[in-house]
């Protein structure tokens, strides 16, 4: 090839490639094919996105009170109604947190993994409701009616179900801690490792619930008042002593007792006689205040 000839044409080629209209092309094309590079300002506004500001607490705050008021103009139009959005949402948590749903008719509500914390339910009627896996700490349920209710495995400490009607319900895995049971219907219901430390169960009816065991009622307060099952232990009154222990200890005061009365007969015969060293070792207190002779004897 004559060398004149390969100068023209690299001249001809070189000219085609600068006369190329470089804004038509774009940019990534030609970096693609090596000829122009992006500079560094292009190519940090291409990468970098938007920022996305993160929300302050007050708009949290009343973005969830937006939530609280919307899910309970939703559960006062009725259990129907409600029943059938809990299945057309159901990646949607209720929150009915600190709403007044007192005195509501809520029978077969659903109301599962709900945040209930401190609502109130007073005297609502709930019959064979489902609140399996609810929060439902603080909440206030007195004189509720809650018969056949699912709370199986919901946090219900430090609730308040002074005087609920909770027969047949199923308690199981609940947790109890705190709350207030008092004069409370929980005969026929399922208490399966349900907690129930520091639980006022004062006068409820306990005595046909299946799954209690001494170690549960004995972390509850006032269990010596609470109608337990003929199967579970005595419980001591306000005592901290096995109950072996304690009927030991009211045998010897009984004892002790008839003993004293026996004196006192002796003493008034003008008879005199000697105690045990056994039962002058254990006399109460009691006893020797309201029986000054004895306290001489005893001596």
């Amino acid at each position: 090839m004559n060398p004149l000839t390969a100068v023209s044409r690299a001249k001809i080629s070189r000219v085609n490639i600068r006369s190329v209209n470089i804004r038509s092309v774009g940019i990534s094309s030609l970096s693609a094919i090596g000829h122009i590079r992006p500079s560094r300002t292009q190519a940090s506004k291409v990468q970098t996105a938007p920022s996305v500001k993160a929300p302050s607490v007050k708009e949290r705050a009343k973005t969830e009170q937006l939530d609280i008021e919307q899910h309970t103009a939703i559960l006062e139009m009725g259990v129907a109604i409600w029943n059938q959005w809990r299945v057309s949402e159901p990646f949607t948590i209720p929150n009915l947190q600190n709403a007044d749903l007192s005195g509501l008719a809520l029978e077969n509500v659903n109301l599962a993994k709900a945040n209930l914390r401190g609502t109130k339910l007073d005297r609502a009627y709930l019959y064979d409701a489902d609140f399996q896996g609810a929060d439902l700490r603080g909440a206030s349920l007195n004189h509720a009616v809650l018969i056949g209710t699912n709370f199986c495995k919901a946090n219900l400490s430090d609730a308040c179900l002074a005087h609920a009607y909770l027969a047949q319900s199923d308690l199981s895995s609940s947790n109890l801690t705190g709350a207030t049971l008092t004069e409370s219907d929980l005969r026929l219901a399922l208490m399966a490792k349900a907690t129930l430390a520091n639980a006022r169960i004062a006068d409820a009816d306990m005595t046909e619930s299946s799954g209690l065991t001494p170690l549960q009622v004995e972390s509850a307060k006032d269990a010596h008042l609470a109608l337990l099952p003929a199967d579970l232990k005595y419980l001591p009154e306000a005592s901290c002593l096995h109950p072996k222990e304690a009927t030991k200890e009211r045998q010897e005061e009984k004892a002790i007792l008839e003993q004293t009365a026996s004196n006192q007969d002796s003493q008034k015969q003008g008879s005199s006689v000697a105690l045990s060293p056994a039962s002058s070792s254990i006399v109460p207190k009691v006893v020797q205040a309201l029986d000054p002779s004895f306290r001489r004897l005893a001596v």
